[in-house]
């Protein structure tokens, strides 16, 4: 197959993290240090949305996931317990706080089937879903304390399990909600 190298000369010094193909194949990238979402056409240029309210390099975006109508949703790690939904269409960024404050949002998943939001907490050690529709959130809490999940994704042919790492204890699980 083929390979793709880096766009020559496109740069940014945002600490690019997490980055998500969306509905309409546009490829969105969170810089975490600048605190924006970024896009970048088949040119190379990037063209950013600021995340509003932030400053001082508080927030981390970090891994994100496309909703079914395309939104850009990611965890804000750092100072809060937040997940952050881009709108792709107005170019929108809005906040909602996880029941659990200072959790630390980090990898993002979406089940396409029910358009269900997922998070993990990282400093939570919990895994979250989030509702869009009712705005409200359930927490899950991980079997192993201090497990330091990384990255989770949701099993889009059993919706109600979402599989996690952690590199911290070496292990690979899963949760299953029945709720």
């Amino acid at each position: 197959g083929a390979v793709a190298d880096d766009y020559p000369g496109v740069r940014t010094a945002g600490n690019l993290y997490g980055m998500a193909v969306g509905k309409d194949k546009t490829v969105w990238f969170a810089e975490q240090h600048a605190e924006k979402f970024a896009k970048i056409d088949d040119t190379g240029k990037i063209t950013e949305v600021d995340v509003p309210g932030r400053g001082a390099g508080m927030i981390r975006l970090r891994r994100s996931g496309v909703d079914a109508e395309g939104n850009i949703w990611t965890g804000e790690y750092g100072g809060v317990g937040k997940l952050a939904m881009l709108d792709v269409g107005t170019g929108k960024v809005t906040d909602y706080a996880t029941p659990t404050k200072y959790s630390g949002g980090y990898s993002v998943d979406v089940d396409r089937a029910r358009n269900v939001i997922w998070m993990n907490e990282l400093l939570g050690d919990q895994i979250a879903r989030f509702d869009p529709r009712t705005k409200t959130f359930v927490e899950f809490r991980i079997p192993s304390p201090n497990g330091s999940v990384r990255r989770i994704s949701v099993d889009q042919s059993r919706p109600n399990r979402v599989w996690y790492s952690s590199p911290a204890k070496n292990t690979v699980g899963f949760l299953d909600v029945t709720q």
